[in-house]
């Protein structure tokens, strides 16, 4: 089943929630489309990596990665609509441990959340690498 968000200007992520091997699920072969403009462009593949991946700023978020570093949505994503041309797009690398627990708690690790944050522009770029937020 293909998913939908709403970005704002008439643009939409179209993509397909797939397992993720962690116990949830990631959105896959994700495209930004325009129904009105016949637009469509490529956001990651089937498997979640990024297709113009943009690079990424280091810093001591790399510390807390528990798993080697992926070009890669294993998890979710957000955004802020599109304002002045641009979005604000949220990859989520890495959950806080309780994305592992049980409604008990059982299986909680101690992860530190890690959210990478770039800017996309209409034609489904980013414009400049992640960093940590």
């Amino acid at each position: 089943m293909i998913e939908c968000d709403e970005v704002g200007d008439g643009y939409y992520f179209s993509y397909k929630s797939k397992p993720n091997g962690y116990g949830g699920y990631h959105p896959v072969s994700m495209f930004l489309n325009h129904d009105g403009l016949r637009f469509r462009k490529r956001i990651t593949n089937w498997w979640g990596y990024f297709s113009n991946f943009p690079g990424v700023i280091t810093g001591s978020w790399v510390n807390d990665l528990v798993h080697p570093f992926r070009k890669k949505m294993d998890f979710t994503y957000s955004f802020n609509p599109f304002k002045d041309g641009l979005l604000q797009f949220f990859w989520m690398v890495q959950p806080d441990g309780r994305y592992y627990a049980d409604d008990d708690g059982f299986g909680m690790e101690h992860d530190a959340e890690i959210i990478l944050m770039s800017y996309m522009d209409t034609n489904g770029y980013f414009v400049r690498p992640f960093e940590h937020v």
